[in-house]
């Protein structure tokens, strides 16, 4: 794939992301604990949808990490080859997750050392 085409690409998810992070931060808002304004339940149910949103603004952020990290491997000539052993990654591989650092080898190693 060429240079260009990969930019746009990581460029357009990482835009994606980016709108994300800004959405889930302008919609999160602070529970309410006061028992006098909300029921148990009520308030349960808002502290659940309060951790799953922190979650997802996790999951967002390290998104938006990986899809910086793939632009600098692109700029200094090192995206598509792999962050642990140094063999190129399967085009395939990029195609499906663009920002990815590991081949499939490394990522297979490293899940069945855990």
């Amino acid at each position: 794939m060429q240079e260009h085409i990969i930019r746009a690409e990581l460029l357009k998810r990482l835009a994606e992301i980016q709108a994300s992070i800004e959405h889930t931060t302008s919609t999160s808002g602070i529970v309410e604990l006061d028992q006098t304004v909300n029921g148990r339940l009520t308030r349960m149910d808002a502290m659940q949808q309060a951790a799953m949103e922190s979650a997802r603004l996790s999951r967002l952020e390290n998104d938006n990490r990986k899809y910086l990290a793939a632009l600098a491997r692109l700029d200094s000539g090192d995206y598509g080859i792999c962050c642990r052993c140094g063999d190129e990654i399967a085009t395939e591989r990029l195609h499906h997750d663009p920002a990815t650092p590991f081949c499939r080898d490394c990522v297979d190693g490293s899940q069945s050392q855990k």
